[in-house]
């Protein structure tokens, strides 16, 4: 898991850094930032109303409860998959009925390759939609019994966070990887 990670990190690098930029800042400055959960199309300060309304056409929308969630809402797949569950697709947030933040899942099987490929795709995605000047950050969030390490690519109002964890269940470790492609300032100040 250890090596699979530093591959994944020393790849975001470079994926980042020796990215050409091929927008200027010109172009870059009319970009309408925004988060497409299948057919709907989520930009910021969206009316509250309006977006869960056009997002419970195609989905399952109910609030998150819980921690500092206050007005989080969780995006799910109406169809059930084998085991019965309803897949989560994405969440938004609000903040006085507007939209602050949105995210889109993206699931893989956490293996190195997915991983790095994932991250690829969604960074060449970025840099088409003219988000160019990115920053990396990481942290490691503070739980006991999981070990986390976090992966943040903010690029202004868009960007890309990767959580891995690492625990145990009946003494086998059991990871997981969580890639999201988030409409927000993900710039440590608001970690």
């Amino acid at each position: 898991m250890k090596s699979a990670l530093q591959l994944v990190g020393a790849s975001l690098l470079a994926l980042v850094f020796v990215a050409p930029n091929i927008a200027t800042q010109e172009s870059a400055a009319r970009v309408q930032p925004h988060i497409e959960l299948g057919p709907v199309r989520l930009i910021p300060a969206m009316p509250k109303g309006h977006a869960i309304e056009l997002l419970t056409e195609s989905f399952t929308v109910s609030p998150w409860k819980g921690g500092d969630q206050s007005d989080t809402w969780g995006v799910a797949d109406r169809r059930a998959d084998e085991h019965g569950n309803h897949p989560l697709i994405g969440y938004v947030s609000f903040e006085g009925g507007r939209l602050t933040r949105a995210g889109k899942y993206w699931p893989q099987t956490g293996g190195a390759y997915d991983v790095v490929h994932t991250v690829s795709n969604l960074l060449d995605h970025l840099r088409e939609e003219g988000f160019t000047n990115c920053s990396v950050s990481t942290r490691k969030p503070n739980q006991p019994e999981i070990e986390h390490d976090a992966v943040l690519i903010s690029c202004g109002s868009k960007g890309i966070s990767v959580d891995a964890s690492l625990s145990h269940y009946r003494g086998e470790p059991v990871t997981g990887v969580d890639i999201y492609e988030e409409l927000d300032d993900l710039t440590p100040k608001k970690l």
